[in-house]
């Protein structure tokens, strides 16, 4: 339970800064914004794993961990858009889809 709450403030933090983001462009700004949600998809992940483990089989029968599931797959996807460098980066997309996370 506590690396959901970690994993949800992180979430926070990268909306926020997002929102700063999106009033000033900066580099680092951009690169704070795919840490924190690396770490949020990170911190879901192992969560996943450890109740998986407590269980003794995959923890996706439920909708807690479907939902935990489904947000780190978005965090994921966010954190991979941000870090690629091909296509245009728009920052409403990324900011709606950790908003949906």
């Amino acid at each position: 339970m506590t690396l959901a709450i970690i994993a949800y403030s992180l979430s926070g933090a990268s909306i926020i800064a997002q929102i700063i983001g999106i009033i000033r462009k900066h580099r680092t700004i951009d690169l704070l914004i795919n840490i924190l949600n690396t770490a949020a998809a990170t911190a879901l992940l192992i969560l996943l794993i450890i109740r998986s483990i407590k269980i003794s089989f995959p923890a996706l029968t439920g909708t807690y961990e479907s939902l935990i599931f489904y947000s780190c797959c978005i965090f994921i996807l966010a954190s991979v858009y941000g870090f690629q460098s091909k296509i245009t980066l728009f920052p409403a997309v990324r900011f709606f889809a950790t908003a949906v996370a």
